[in-house]
């Protein structure tokens, strides 16, 4: 009697269409596919589970995956990587479950040992309460494997409904697997493919990062892979990365700057997968769609809260930050992002304290706010001022001090000229702006304390009226004494945006924006006078963007390098200059020069800033 199944032609095909299907990512139900034939509908399930049963089988033998480890009983996978296939198992000796992690072989039987064992070092100095444990490594053959910590809970990419339900448990949930990458960056590992799948939750559903396997050193391995690699390795990895993609990451998670060939990577990629994995967990998808590619993630995806109003705006802008395009713009560290969600998970039960405290929590209030009264100072000119002193004895100490960050507000300003008109604040794409519809002075520090320095900032002009400008000034000083009082200062300026953008034509008449270096002097409200008496130098053009007075501008840096007798002015972005523009000092302002406040110009229009810097020099 022959025992063979023969499968009749119509569930074959069925079989055939299913496995095409899950292999092009177009899942469907059973019902779905087998509703031209519901008849037959037992008899397909019976044969996906038998598929299902012998699948891991068929890739461990197409893997070159051993099928039994010595010590190790195996039960299921129960997860596959871009360099390794992760079991369930027990080890027999000390009669615990464990997950066992053994590395893929390419087609030519080699095992990528260097980079496996370079893992395994890395992994091992990681103890942290949400990273996967490790316990121990060992060889069977040729083929090494790795013994780690079984977490049974599943992933966040099975349970993302049940634990982020709200966005308070997923700020929660997101800023412990933020602390532990921060911990991971501390120990110079950049995982490189964060994602909900290798979040995963123990049986009180407390996150654990796994899956390493992707790993670079902050030490500066590139994407395609370390110098210390054979070249058996590198063949081995190129083959199997080629294949799975894993090599950048996932890429619905993988920041900009891993896409698209081989290049370095910072802690700040995987900053940008935090972002991913928080957004997604408050709205429920992912930020961009996941054949986005290219210029689609320089612009912010749309906010949380118009995909979910009971989103905060809080946790939209720290998520929306992990999302900015240049790294830079993000936040510096995994730390930081924690950082923002523990302070603000921690603002939301205190407040949720006061409102179950009824009138003892009013009270709690009262004291409280009473205590930040008296142990902080009164007005903002005190504060900025106590704030300028602490930063001056920073830049005492090492020598150099950002005073605006590549994203969020600066360390301390103040606006000194047109308070009422004046506005700042940080912009939807989370850079410090300004704006006035007059001159304005944003004062970042009230006095610098030597003679020589190095004053930067990147610039981008974002409105424009007709006497539009922007840029940075420094050595002001107030006089009071008429009949010469007013405000004196230096200032590098362009326009990119208004009528003074096209004021001074360039080669063959085609508009551009002059950078001027000058001496100002203003009496508010009358419009800035005096340049000409204290001096003035135009000396380069910008060439002109894509269309007239397109706003915003681009990004400009600029930068006012001062010493007692000469101050120059510089920019990267000039297209055309016959080298830095100098004033001599004593020529613009009073013999205070250079000492005096600077800070950020704007006129007539907005401006963003961003890293803005101050560098002492040594005097001769």
């Amino acid at each position: 009697m022959n025992d063979t199944t023969v499968l009749d032609p119509v569930l074959l095909d069925l079989l055939v269409e299913w496995e095409e299907r899950k292999a092009v990512g177009e899942p469907i139900t059973p019902e779905e596919l087998c509703r031209a034939c519901p008849e037959r509908i037992e008899d397909f399930l019976r044969q996906v589970k038998q598929i299902a049963r012998i699948d891991p089988l068929l890739a461990l033998a197409g893997e070159g995956v051993p099928a039994s480890v010595p010590g190790f009983e195996l039960y299921d996978e129960i997860g596959r990587g871009g360099m390794g296939v992760v079991y369930k198992a027990r080890d027999i000796g000390l009669d615990r479950v464990v997950a066992l992690k053994i590395p893929f072989r390419a087609a030519n039987g080699k095992v990528p040992r260097k980079r496996f064992e370079r893992e395994v070092q890395a992994l091992a100095k990681l103890r942290h309460p949400n990273i996967v444990s490790v316990y121990s490594a060992g060889l069977t053959g040729v083929t090494p494997y790795l013994v780690m910590e079984y977490v049974p809970g599943g992933s966040l990419a099975e349970r993302m409904n049940e634990v982020a339900e709200t966005p308070a448990r997923a700020a929660a949930l997101v800023a412990k697997v933020a602390r532990a990458v921060g911990h991971a960056h501390d120990a110079g590992i950049v995982h490189r493919d964060l994602k909900p799948s290798n979040i995963l939750l123990d049986d009180q559903g407390q996150p654990l990062v796994s899956d390493f396997g992707v790993a670079a050193l902050l030490a500066g391995e590139s994407v395609s892979g370390s110098s210390e690699d054979t070249p058996d390795d590198r063949r081995t990895v190129q083959t199997r990365l080629t294949r799975t993609g894993a090599a950048a990451g996932t890429p619905a998670y993988s920041a900009p700057e891993q896409v698209g060939g081989p290049r370095r990577v910072s802690a700040t990629a995987d900053v940008w997968s935090l972002g991913v994995v928080l957004y997604e967990c408050l709205t429920g998808r992912l930020p961009y769609p996941t054949e986005a590619a290219g210029d689609i993630h320089r612009t912010l995806p749309p906010r949380p809260s118009s995909i979910r109003p009971e989103v905060p705006r809080r946790l939209e802008a720290i998520a929306l930050r992990c999302l900015v395009f240049e790294p830079t713009g993000r936040y510096p560290t995994a730390a930081a992002v924690a950082r923002d969600l523990e302070s603000w998970s921690s603002r939301v039960r205190f407040r949720r304290r006061l409102k179950a405290g009824g009138l003892y929590g009013l009270i709690g209030l009262a004291l409280f706010s009473l205590m930040g009264l008296m142990a902080w100072p009164k007005s903002p000119v005190k504060r900025h001022a106590v704030e300028s002193r602490e930063l001056v004895s920073a830049l005492d100490r090492v020598g150099r001090l950002d005073l605006v960050p590549s994203a969020g507000l600066p360390k301390t300003h103040l606006v000194r000229v047109n308070q009422s008109l004046a506005q700042t604040g940080v912009s939807a794409e989370n850079y410090f702006f300004a704006e006035c519809p007059r001159p304005c002075l944003v004062e970042l520090l009230p006095d610098v304390p030597y003679d020589r320095y190095l004053f930067t900032a990147e610039l981008r002009q974002m409105t424009g009226l007709q006497d539009a400008e922007v840029g940075l000034y420094c050595g002001h000083v107030e006089v009071t004494d008429p009949p010469d009082s007013g405000h004196r200062f230096v200032i590098l300026s362009f326009a990119d945006v208004g009528l003074l953008a096209y004021k001074y034509p360039g080669p063959k008449g085609q508009a551009g924006s002059a950078l001027n270096l000058q001496g100002f002097r203003y009496r508010p409200p009358d419009p800035p006078a005096g340049a000409w008496e204290l001096g003035a130098i135009r000396w380069a053009w910008y060439p002109p963007p894509a269309v007239k007075n397109q706003m915003p501008g681009p990004w400009r840096q600029v930068s006012l390098e001062v010493s007692p007798d000469i101050l120059l002015g510089k920019s990267d972005a000039v297209a055309l200059t016959p080298g830095p523009a100098r004033l001599v000092a004593n020529s613009v302002l009073s013999p205070r020069y250079p000492r005096g406040a600077l800070g950020v110009y704007v006129n007539s229009c907005q401006v963003q800033v961003r890293n803005c810097r101050i560098e002492r020099f040594p005097s001769p």
